[in-house]
């Protein structure tokens, strides 16, 4: 059962910048580069959104929508996915761009996540639902 949904959509993010076959082409220094440039917008869109830290695990609903349909959906969301959730994560050394809203992207803070997909040529975004959940699943695993 849920507690509390937050939401936030992240404008004309370009998707050549995040998906998983492009990143993997670039050179290492511009790789990391382009990383925290994008870590940062999702912090900005983040502040706009006015998010605050979940204290429960959360379960997260995406929803891709492209300017096109060019990219292959698994390329898109293996790269936007990881580089959203290290900008939601804590803020930590390795980490310097982290907002605070996720308690982490562990297996005890991630329950799991939801991927849909839209075209629209003239607003291509990222809708970001985030949904705090009351109970810990994990725990039963731990035994």
């Amino acid at each position: 059962m849920a507690t509390r949904s937050q939401f936030l959509v992240i404008p004309h993010m370009e998707p050549r910048l995040y998906a998983l076959n492009e990143t993997l082409r670039m050179h290492p220094q511009v790789r990391n580069r382009n990383k925290k440039t994008l870590e940062e917008f999702i912090g900005w869109q983040v502040k706009l959104a006015g998010l605050v830290k979940c204290q429960a695990p959360v379960w997260i609903d995406y929803l891709w929508v492209m300017p096109d349909a060019r990219r292959d959906k698994s390329n898109v969301v293996a790269g936007g996915r990881k580089i959203i959730e290290d900008a939601l994560g804590p803020q930590t050394k390795r980490n310097p761009q982290g907002m605070n809203i996720l308690r982490g992207d562990g297996w005890n803070d991630i329950v799991g996540w939801t991927d849909r997909f839209d075209i629209d040529k003239e607003s291509p975004r990222i809708e970001v639902s985030i949904t705090e959940m009351e109970v810990e699943w994990q725990s039963e695993h731990e035994k």
